[in-house]
């Protein structure tokens, strides 16, 4: 979050937010909504005829504002890549490119990293030297090239711009009736000639974090109280950023809040160890050493000035 909020603080010349608006639903409505003036109330028609669904796949220029949209039927790796390639090609040329985006597997795939390669003029590491999603991301990361990816952190998505747009790309186009996909990729094309010409203006961004990070740590104690009904993947990624936050913001938050967070997994240690164990997956005893390290960076921190629950 930090270094998302920093890079709008502080924009690169060439920075982009993209994501995908996933599976929404072409229906045409049997007859259009009704709007009375007297009781000011709107009715909706809720029987329809489904024209299946469509995928947007976008990039929000932070800079400016302009938005370079595509409707595709998917959003898997190759649509993906494919889509980026068509960016890359329209994009200023010998200048550095950044980009914002979440953490979804075809965001870091080996195609977009050998597509990157391409058009920043570098060798693309072999895939055995990128075998892994948290190697690709890191390679995608790097700054030693001229396209650099910035990945928001998990359930992060707020973090990036695009999803504002999104968002008034729904209220304007997406609640329309349409008798088929065709039909709607027109009427988003359409919003995107709008937009570009006549609305386009750059988010002003004003958040800075502060605060959040306390009440990160209070959330998790809080969730802490109900351990068994936490989803084991949900658990490990918990226990993960807050080991990271103890690390690198330990002096945001109070030391009372951090021995409150020592008493409550020490106190449900066994239970934190269940739901873990519950996953049955290959790589258990890494996720249960996340609460190892959790508890070793709270206990340094406080110096070892323990209060433990009985």
């Amino acid at each position: 979050m930090t270094h998302i909020i920093n890079l709008y603080n502080n924009p690169p010349q060439n920075f982009y937010s993209f994501d995908e608006c996933p599976g929404i639903q072409v229906l045409q409505r049997l007859s259009p909504d009704l709007h009375t003036e007297q009781t000011k109330i709107r009715l909706e028609e809720f029987e329809y005829i489904r024209h299946g669904t469509t995928d947007v796949l976008a990039l929000f220029n932070v800079n400016t504002g302009e938005v370079f949209a595509e409707c595709r039927p998917n959003h898997t790796k190759d649509t993906i890549i494919e889509v980026f390639e068509t960016y890359f090609e329209l994009a200023p040329k010998g200048q550095q490119l950044d980009f914002i985006m979440d953490n979804l597997n075809s965001h870091c795939c080996y195609g977009l990293c050998q597509l990157v390669a391409k058009h920043s003029d570098i060798i693309c590491p072999p895939e055995k030297q990128l075998d892994t999603m948290d190697k690709r991301r890191k390679w995608l990361m790097g700054k030693n090239k001229r396209i650099i990816f910035h990945y928001t952190p998990c359930h992060g998505s707020w973090l990036n711009q695009v999803e504002y747009w999104f968002g008034m790309l729904n209220a304007k186009c997406l609640h329309e009736t349409y008798h088929s996909p065709d039909a709607m990729h027109e009427a988003i094309k359409g919003f995107v000639v709008l937009w570009n010409n006549l609305l386009v203006k750059p988010f002003q961004w004003k958040y800075t974090g502060d605060g959040l990070h306390e009440k990160t740590v209070k959330r998790f104690i809080a969730m802490l109280n109900n351990t068994v009904k936490l989803d084991s993947g949900f658990l490990v990624k918990q226990l993960k950023l807050h080991a990271n936050i103890a690390n690198d913001y330990w002096e945001l938050i109070d030391e009372k809040v951090w021995q409150c967070l020592l008493d409550k997994i020490v106190y449900q240690k066994y239970l934190i160890e269940y739901v873990i164990t519950l996953s049955k997956k290959k790589n258990i005893e890494q996720d249960l050493n996340c609460f190892n390290a959790l508890k070793v960076v709270l206990e340094k921190n406080l110096n070892g000035q323990l209060k433990y629950v009985a």
